[in-house]
């Protein structure tokens, strides 16, 4: 099945571009230039990646991308965002709204698409073994990526998901902040700060609820860890 994928940019040349180039390498294109129209398609509509341009008229790209996690439906959709302005602290903002990467213009657009496969693999779900991770109250379906405490499902951003897994498999042992901005944010490096890192935490553990957020442990100076024994359970299923 195609991938669908959502390009929002007020910019006509860069949004036939990138429509066009998406479109050559067999993806689901649909499009909007302003913030409104933007909000409409992206909550009407189900995507596997958002394109999105900070700058819009009738809403910016960060407001977009806050509503987007808030919603349970959009919470974990990849999202890519595109802007003019190349200044760290802004590129942290985005990050901290919710974009999992961020490209500035002018760009080539062989690196957008390189970008853009790589969310899309990341985000995907591949493996033919379903995985179930489970500390104490804590249940993570990582291949459905549900995750309950007891019996409460918690909706989870893309990046609070990946960090509740790196902890989850640490088998016990402490996880470093460095650590968890290479694994989590990858190529980002360079705009990713150990602020970053705990603020991303701290969410989660305020999603996790009180119980469960007492598993993430605190190593001042150095990272965290799930105090818990963890069980793994792995159950092959068709493909």
């Amino acid at each position: 099945m195609k991938h669908k994928i959502a390009v929002i940019d007020d910019d006509p040349q860069i949004l036939s571009m990138v429509e066009q180039s998406l479109r050559s390498l067999g993806y689901w294109v649909e499009s909007a230039k302003e913030g409104k129209e933007a909000i409409r398609l992206l909550t009407e509509n189900r995507h596997d990646l958002i394109i999105l341009d900070w700058n819009l008229p009738g809403a910016d790209g960060l407001e977009i991308a806050r509503l987007l996690r808030a919603r349970p439906q959009t919470a974990q959709v990849p999202i890519l965002m595109l802007t003019v302005m190349d200044d760290l602290k802004l590129k942290v903002s985005a990050f901290e709204a919710g974009a999992d990467d961020y490209l500035t213009k002018p760009f080539e657009i062989m690196e957008l698409n390189v970008r853009v496969k790589a969310l899309l693999r990341r985000s995907a779900i591949q493996s033919p073994v379903k995985e179930i991770l489970k500390v104490g109250t804590i249940h993570m379906n990582v291949d459905n990526h549900e995750v309950r405490v007891g019996k409460k499902q918690v909706q989870l951003r893309p990046k609070e998901f990946e960090l509740l897994n790196i902890l989850l498999n640490s088998d016990d042992r402490v996880v470093t902040r460095q650590n968890l901005i290479e694994r989590v944010w990858g190529y980002n490096l360079k705009y990713i700060s150990t602020r970053t890192v705990d603020s991303h935490v701290a969410r989660l553990r305020e999603k996790l609820g009180p119980e469960a957020a007492r598993m993430i442990i605190t190593i001042p100076g150095f990272g965290y860890k799930i105090e818990e024994k963890k069980e793994r359970e792995r159950r092959k299923t068709k493909t």
